[in-house]
């Protein structure tokens, strides 16, 4: 019986890692590191306010990485101490996993639109699931944490 249990906990544990690895790597997805500065003065400060975005194609200093396409950056909301809520993912479509081929954010309904497969996806939901289209998934997101003083760091 005790064999049974290890067999089967390891069987679970392989799986978590395999589907995990899978979410990963599949639909885009790139190296990411990459500093926002939301103070007063600071060049980012406009993702202060709820349902905000910015989009970062390009590296601001040579030891940032966007992934694979660039980010996306919005703030879904404020929690209870009053700080933005950000989530951020990566411009490249899920469906298309091309690094030129990059989502628009239509700022009528703040929903990502893929300009080549027309893919729309749900952002300020803060989950970039799939709303319509043919992707068969959600868009690839990255974590965020604070680091002090109005300063967050995307990452993977």
């Amino acid at each position: 019986m005790n064999k049974l249990v290890k067999a089967v906990l390891s069987l679970i544990m392989l799986l978590s890692i395999v589907s995990c690895a899978d979410e990963i790597t599949s639909g885009g997805g790139g190296p990411v590191s990459f500093q926002l500065a939301l103070g007063i003065a600071g060049e980012d400060k406009a993702l202060n306010n709820p349902s905000s975005y910015l989009i970062f194609t390009e590296a601001r200093n040579k030891n940032e990485r966007v992934g694979k396409s660039g980010l996306l950056v919005i703030n879904i909301g404020l929690d209870e101490y009053g700080q933005p809520m950000l989530r951020a993912f990566d411009l490249c479509c899920p469906y298309e996993n091309r690094a030129n081929i990059k989502i628009k954010v239509n700022n009528k309904d703040l929903k990502a639109v893929c300009s080549e497969c027309k893919s729309e996806f749900d952002i300020l939901n803060g989950i970039g699931n799939r709303v319509s289209g043919p992707a068969g998934r959600g868009l690839f997101f990255y974590r965020i944490r604070s680091e002090g003083d109005s300063f967050y760091r995307v990452y993977n």
